[in-house]
């Protein structure tokens, strides 16, 4: 289930009482799940073909609602790829997920290693032996904290902030770069300004005002 990029944000959707039952697949090379946003490349607001490479976004609508969304009894054998994707947007969080016996045997690591899922600003419950769960299910992570290391999964910042930084190559830091602080631009800054100054070296880094 996808969701359509290049509708106007003055435009509401809803996607809701969804099943999706009894189903069996047998080596799928792509992520056996996915709902969220539409990952194609028609437009500048899709999520990129290339994603989840840290170079590549992948923007998720805020106009679209997502309620009661079940998969019930789905059996996924020698994936190629992790079992899925379930993300919608901070802003309006998808709305009662839920995995009755959708299990991944043996579900593969790739790209998002033991997590299995790439899961965020989604409201889940996993039951009937749904294994493994995705992360954000059952009262999980839903953004992370300023300090930590964005990862493969791009999931969102809290906060809404990121930085470079060299402890979190090839990803950023969620959260911002206080006053008096080097940094590499002045958008990394929690003023958004910044100075250049021989105290933080040569070149694009700068001082945060």
């Amino acid at each position: 289930m996808k969701s359509r990029p290049d509708a106007p944000e003055s435009h509401r959707a809803v996607i809701e009482d969804i099943l999706y039952e009894n189903i069996t697949m047998y080596k799928p090379q792509q992520w056996p799940i996915w709902i969220g946003p539409a990952q194609q490349s028609e437009n500048k607001n899709d999520c990129s073909l290339l994603w989840p490479n840290p170079l590549a976004s992948c923007p998720v609508p805020s106009n679209f609602e997502w309620n009661n969304i079940t998969l019930r009894d789905i059996t996924i054998y020698d994936g190629e790829m992790s079992p899925g994707v379930v993300i919608g947007n901070l802003s309006r969080p998808m709305k009662n997920i839920v995995f009755d016996n959708v299990r991944a045997i043996p579900p593969s690591h790739k790209p998002w290693g033991d997590n299995f899922y790439a899961c965020y600003a989604a409201e889940g419950t996993a039951t009937g032996g749904t294994t493994p769960v995705p992360p954000c299910f059952n009262g999980g992570p839903q953004c992370l904290a300023d300090g930590h290391c964005k990862d493969a999964m791009s999931t969102p910042c809290c906060s809404g902030r990121q930085h470079a930084t060299g402890n979190c190559l090839p990803y950023a830091k969620c959260g911002c770069i206080p006053e008096g602080t080097c940094a590499d631009y002045a958008s990394d800054c929690c003023s958004g300004k910044c100075h250049h100054t021989a105290l933080c070296g040569i070149g694009i880094t700068c001082r945060c005002d």
